[in-house]
């Protein structure tokens, strides 16, 4: 609390006036920055767009470039599998493949719960 008030050059007592804990200021603080972001979120959704046509060109320009990453990842992996299993070795070869199960489980979960939350706002 002093490191406080000293850094906005008053008196500790006044901030112990205003706050009775560093918990209580630091949920306060908290508050005040969530609040101010969600208005500030807000706003920016109700804001109407100012140039749809290039925002969607940015958007099919991106959507291209990612499935550009992804085929040229997917060639990459498969093109050099070998050297990349005999870099890694057996227990680096099984970590990779238990984590890339579950990468593709969250995503497979991420898909479900969007379709869920699709048909559930849609009734």
């Amino acid at each position: 609390m002093a490191s406080v008030a000293a850094r906005l050059g008053a008196p500790t007592g006044s901030i112990y006036h205003r706050f009775r804990s560093r918990k209580e200021l630091m949920a306060e603080t908290w508050l005040a920055a969530a609040e101010s972001f969600q208005a500030g979120f807000i706003a920016a959704l109700h804001r109407p767009a100012r140039q749809p046509g290039l925002e969607a060109a940015l958007h099919a320009i991106g959507a291209f470039l990612g499935v550009v990453a992804i085929a040229l990842s997917i060639y990459i992996a498969y093109r050099f599998a070998g050297t990349l299993a005999r870099w890694l070795g057996t227990t680096g070869l099984e970590v990779m493949v238990r984590l890339s199960a579950f990468i593709l489980m969250c995503i497979g979960i991420q898909i479900v719960w969007n379709g869920y939350s699709a048909l559930s706002l849609a009734h």
